[in-house]
């Protein structure tokens, strides 16, 4: 079973190097019990993991890209056309999730997508970041 090779904090994204192996019986697994190594790989812990323990999928997240609180570059984008302005995260938000953003200059806020590390696309329902002309 994978576990991990050393204490992980909350938040903290796992890598091939954090994995260890442990032999167990398979009846004293729960169903939710992270088998894989990929499972843990790329993963974030969700709150704070020992080393060493079965991990359940409960214990993981998906890395938290744009951060509360923290500046993001709003991204607009079209054939031809590419806009960006300064904003300010609302909430925490993984690859793909829907996170309010504040614009820094305007102070609208706005609503869009997490597409990398500190950027978040808008224009899926037709907005354009406001201040950004």
């Amino acid at each position: 079973m994978p576990v991990l090779a050393r204490p992980i904090a909350a938040g903290e994204v796992i890598s091939a190097a954090d994995v260890d192996w442990i032999s167990t019986v398979p009846n004293r697994l729960r169903p939710a019990s992270v088998t894989a190594a990929d499972q843990l790989i790329g993963a974030a812990a969700r709150r704070p993991l020992q080393a060493g323990r079965v991990l359940s999928a409960r214990d993981l997240q998906a890395p938290r890209l744009v951060l509360r609180g923290r500046a993001v570059e709003l991204v607009f984008a079209r054939p031809g056309l590419k806009l960006s302005a300064l904003g300010i995260a609302q909430a925490d938000g993984a690859l793909g999730d829907l996170v309010r953003v504040v614009n820094a200059d305007s102070r609208r806020a706005v609503e869009g997508v997490v597409i990398g590390p500190g950027r978040v696309a808008l224009g899926s329902a037709g907005q354009a970041p406001a201040g950004s002309r």
